[in-house]
């Protein structure tokens, strides 16, 4: 696939729209569902997740995007697999940036070790997690498709054209 084809494809407004949507999807999701399993307490989880207070830099999924592309595009199953290469790593951001914030967490390293396992497995986003993420998809969507106009997205593309 050639450069303008992969920009066209990818870095189309809709695209980016949808990838941020999904990335925020999987990070924010994902972060509730180890930080619940973490303290197994509702409240506790709720209140751990304000005191975080971990959160996206969309600069970090373009980079995400445009890293994917660049090292995946050319295998023929690249179009099915991209969702689940976005999903791993929204959730591998979400668990660093999870262990590096919670001080209070206990044997970092071998939990992490284990939802990292789960992540790469794609076991970790479980049916319940996957209705939730259906559910709250359009409501998301819409929220991105007003902050990220099509300037931005001309600005990345054109971004990309200068370092290829």
């Amino acid at each position: 696939m050639e450069t303008n084809e992969i920009i066209d494809k990818y870095f189309s407004r809709e695209n980016l729209l949808d990838t941020v949507t999904k990335y925020e999807l999987y990070y924010q999701i994902g972060l509730g569902h180890i930080v619940y399993s973490s303290l197994q307490d509702e409240d506790e989880t709720i209140e751990k997740l304000k005191n975080l207070n971990l959160s996206i830099d969309t600069q970090i999924i373009f980079r995400t995007i445009y890293e994917n592309v660049l090292h995946f595009a050319q295998q023929d199953d690249f179009d099915e697999k991209y969702d689940f290469h976005i999903r791993v790593k929204a959730l591998s951001q979400m668990l660093s940036d999870f262990v590096k914030a919670d001080e209070e967490l206990l044997n970092p390293e071998p939990f992490a070790d284990e939802i990292y396992k789960k992540i790469l497995d794609d076991t970790l986003f479980t049916s319940e997690m996957e209705d939730q993420f259906d559910n709250d998809y359009v409501q998301l969507y819409s929220y991105w498709e007003e902050t990220i106009s099509q300037e931005i997205t001309k600005s990345l593309q054109e971004a990309i054209l200068e370092k290829e």
